[in-house]
């Protein structure tokens, strides 16, 4: 049995690891590589091979245990209604992991989810199976089948049972979801804790690093040397333990919605919050706490609370300009009412305002794009911005200058039913491997002016 698990656990690894490759063409919108295609036939390929072995060896077991011992009746007679149907049930007791034989065949199975139709309709099998029904669902057999406690993967310590592999793709797919800023930043996949990368901070027009150099004819070339850094990214783990009732597992559809979105969003937010705020120990650091980024003076005499044309125009002039193309606004909700009124004045030779020109425009409209736009570029309302006032209510940034890195594989689902055993309880625990960090360690400065520095992330100063 031991021979099975490990050969179950190695072909579901290979799986996952050919899902995280055709899951990172999915996320980028883009086709499989020729060389990623080749990969993940190999994988697929491993896969077929480890499943004709687990079927050799649990032939060699159901052999073993036959001439080993009497194995007795293995079912009662069959129901009329079942028999008529081709269906045999098992006895109390009959089931046992490893033998098959006795199971109900589930036609059209989904493979990918053990026969489920949803998370909720898993659970209730486990609670069933916890309370020491007469015996265990086919579906759920097949699960016990599968890994279980191997290099701390799948299930509890203490003999749950483990999530289908496709009930944790469905929340990844969530965590990804349109108002997630992981998309939008430089994201990477990992099979370790811990990335490592040469990183090239240098200017073209530096005095450092590579260098250019006018040469006369027949004179000999000037040297120069790369000056490069690493940069190194320690994956940290963001979590969510949920204990269920028995009262919601016999609710299956309260029960799948409420895993899946309060999950996902837990998640999903907890991460937001720290590319906005995040200190960097022990979570991502935040475009707050970089050092590369710049923080723009408020105008002289700005009142308290309050976001004019010039703010918007001194944090646009404050990115590097290759970086603005695709440069998002990151907008706390509070200070939309503002945005309506804020515009460039325009003046006249004698300095008498004549006109302006909006700065923000809605959704449609003018700007005839599907969300609002601050100088042309889109507008993202979180609540991961600080309030009106403090620095971070408006932040403009590139976030492909922004490293995340995720484990591979998503995020580990583990099911165990004795943590809270005398509560009547299940607990339900969904942890995610996850890092970020800004490309840059400091600011950019200029060829011809060194006081006015460009960044990649701009925020306004306190204003109060």
């Amino acid at each position: 049995m031991d021979r099975i698990r490990e050969l179950q656990a190695k072909r579901l690894e290979t799986l996952n690891r050919a899902e995280v490759i055709n899951q990172m063409a999915a996320t980028d919108k883009r086709d499989l590589t020729s060389e990623e295609s080749t990969e993940i036939d190999q994988l697929l390929n491993q896969v077929e091979l480890l499943g004709k072995e687990i079927e050799r060896q649990e032939r060699i077991e159901a052999n073993l245990l036959e001439l080993g011992q009497s194995r007795g009746r293995l079912a009662s007679a069959n129901d009329p209604a079942n028999s008529a149907a081709g269906i045999s049930t098992p006895s109390v007791g009959d089931v046992r992991p490893g033998n098959l034989a006795n199971l109900t065949i589930v036609q059209n199975d989904d493979k990918g989810k053990f026969g489920y139709k949803n998370f909720g309709e898993f659970a209730s099998d486990v609670k069933a199976a916890c309370a020491k029904q007469p015996f265990l669902s086919d579906k759920l057999q097949r699960i016990m089948n599968a890994p279980t406690t191997f290099s701390s993967e799948g299930v509890g310590g203490d003999g749950g049972y483990l999530v289908p592999p496709d009930f944790q793709k469905e929340i990844i797919e969530k965590v990804y979801g349109e108002d997630s800023f992981v998309p939008l930043t430089d994201n990477r996949t990992t099979p370790r804790n811990t990335m490592v990368w040469p990183v090239d901070e240098d200017t073209p027009w530096s005095t450092t690093g590579i260098q250019a150099f006018w040469e006369a004819e027949a004179a000999q070339l000037q040297q120069s040397k790369i000056l490069l850094q690493n940069r190194e990214i320690r994956l940290n783990k963001v979590t969510v333990l949920i204990p269920v009732t028995e009262e919601l597992l016999e609710d299956t559809a309260s029960l799948d919605t409420y895993l899946r979105r309060k999950s996902a969003d837990k998640i999903d937010f907890k991460i937001t919050n720290a590319i906005v705020n995040g200190s960097g120990v022990g979570m991502p650091l935040g475009i707050l706490n970089s050092a590369s980024t710049i923080t723009v003076p408020k105008v002289t005499g700005q009142p308290a609370g309050t976001i004019v044309g010039d703010n918007i125009m001194q944090m646009w002039a404050s990115i590097y300009a290759p970086w603005r193309r695709g440069a998002v606004w990151l907008v706390n909700q509070d200070i939309e009412p503002q945005l309506f009124a804020m515009y460039m004045a325009f003046q006249n030779s004698t300095g008498t305002t004549v006109g302006g020109w909006p700065l923000y425009l809605p959704s449609g409209g003018l700007s005839n794009k599907p969300f609002d736009t601050i100088m042309g570029k889109r507008v993202i309302y979180t609540q991961a911005c600080q309030m009106v006032g403090s620095p971070g209510d408006i932040i403009l940034v590139n976030l492909k200058q922004y490293l995340t890195a995720m484990k591979a594989g998503g995020p580990r689902v583990d099911v165990s039913a004795h943590l809270w055993f005398d509560y009547g309880m299940m607990a339900y625990r969904i942890m995610l491997r996850f890092a970020g960090q800004p490309w840059w360690n400091s600011q950019i400065t200029p060829l011809n002016d060194a006081t006015n520095l460009l960044s990649w992330a701009a925020v306004l100063a306190q204003r109060s």
